[in-house]
């Protein structure tokens, strides 16, 4: 639940950004911060750990390290592409269908099996997201509106392969710092190729002190919630942590409404309030199935 509040409040914060500093910087800055505090945090857990350096030098995983690359730039790129278009509110909700597809992919990987609740949330989440989706007249969104959700959706999914890569990883590298030493290295990787990216394009857009300000914090904070979420994959396994962020969604409407003035509609609340019943009847069937 820490991990949960933290995220959503540096979240809505991210609007708060220049416009005109783009999804691309913004990116740059957070996988940079993120990169070198995740390193740092690597180091100090080693220590705690009283870890061997040959423990924490693991191997790079060839095809998960890839695989963890794609989706952290995919959760990124369109989490934050996804303000672009709608609300900190509607893409956190939106955002948060990840435990469904994480769901999927524990019962594609023979991890988890399928039960009434696993389908009642799946109908719940469809439902959420049609909610979401529809304005005041409940006439179903188009254009803008539509496109930023359709962005926010696959911002989850990337989060989902992501939880899912990490899962997989825990069973290879037991020692947390070597854990921590990979996802720096994959926040370096997927730094260096937006910065590639970025001198491709051309011009670089300059930060006014506040801009600069909310970028690094929320750098940091990428770091904490990476190693929050560390600590709650191994100690409550993957779909339960991912379950718990979902109480991200209400936290971040708040947070949204005082610095951003962004409009809490009745529609978005009711599909937010579907998906934390989705996730908490996967939660019910996750403590049952460990009892």
């Amino acid at each position: 639940m820490l991990c949960a509040g933290i995220w959503a409040a540096s979240y809505a914060s991210l609007s708060l950004v220049s416009k005109s500093v783009g999804t691309l910087t913004v990116n740059i800055y957070l996988m940079g911060f993120a990169a070198i505090s995740l390193y740092i945090s690597s180091i100090l857990v080693r220590v705690f750990e009283h870890a061997e350096i040959s423990d924490v030098m693991a191997p790079w995983q060839t095809g998960r390290a890839q695989v963890l690359v794609i989706a952290n730039l995919g959760n990124f790129l369109f989490s934050v592409l996804a303000l672009t278009f709608i609300s900190a509110s509607e893409a956190m909700t939106l955002n948060n269908l990840s435990p469904l597809v994480l769901a999927f992919l524990l019962w594609f990987r023979g991890k988890l099996s399928p039960s009434v609740g696993t389908f009642l949330a799946l109908a719940l989440v469809v439902i959420a997201a049609l909610v979401v989706n529809l304005d005041p007249g409940f006439i179903l969104r188009s254009g803008d509106n539509a496109i930023g959700s359709l962005i926010a959706v696959s911002a989850g999914a990337s989060f989902a392969l992501w939880t899912f890569t990490l899962d997989e990883l825990k069973a290879r590298m037991r020692s947390m710092a070597a854990r921590l030493r990979t996802l720096s290295l994959v926040f370096m990787t997927s730094f260096t190729l937006l910065v590639t990216l970025g001198y491709l394009r051309g011009g670089s857009p300059s930060l006014s002190t506040r801009d600069f300000a909310i970028l690094s914090i929320n750098g940091l904070r990428v770091a904490v919630v990476h190693l929050l979420y560390q600590l709650a994959i191994e100690k409550a396994g993957p779909l339960l942590a991912s379950i718990i962020l979902v109480f991200m969604v209400p936290l971040t409407f708040p947070f949204d409404r005082f610095w951003n003035g962004a409009l809490i509609s009745t529609q978005l609340v009711i599909g937010a309030l579907l998906i934390v019943l989705a996730a908490v009847g996967l939660l019910g069937d996750e403590l049952r199935k460990a009892a």
